[in-house]
């Protein structure tokens, strides 16, 4: 209060500049427990050493922030989407999309099956695509 009206500081209003005045239902209030401030002064020490131990057990498993995995980066546009066309081989395909989701094998003819889309060889080339 001693550089209130200073500094740019407001100065307080001539209510604040006297003695106290104590309320009526402050009168009223129990008075404090006798051992109140030392049970919450324990509380605030157990409280501190368990934050302690776990910031310890932390950085024994692997630094600070153990048990925070970061997001995986982002991957960098490869280029423009992958393509089927006619007549590409079996490998070709199978390079550009992965391993197909299942394929049906009849003989010289093969479907394979991945999301979305049917790829249809035949003798071991693209003849079709659904």
């Amino acid at each position: 209060m001693a550089k209130q009206g200073q500094s740019g500081l407001p100065a307080p209003p001539p209510s604040a500049q006297g003695v106290p005045v104590e309320s009526a239902y402050a009168q009223q209030a129990p008075p404090p427990e006798a051992n109140g401030a030392a049970d919450i002064n324990q509380q605030l020490s157990a409280s501190n050493q368990s934050q302690q131990e776990v910031v310890a057990q932390a950085q024994q498993e692997g630094g600070p922030n153990a048990g925070f995995q970061n997001p995986p980066p982002l991957a960098a546009p490869a280029g423009p989407p992958p393509t089927v066309a006619l007549n590409q081989t079996i490998d070709q395909v199978t390079s550009a999309f992965g391993q197909p989701a299942s394929v049906i094998d009849l003989g010289p003819k093969k479907v394979y099956n991945y999301p979305g889309m049917k790829v249809t060889f035949k003798n071991g080339k693209v003849s079709d695509v659904q």
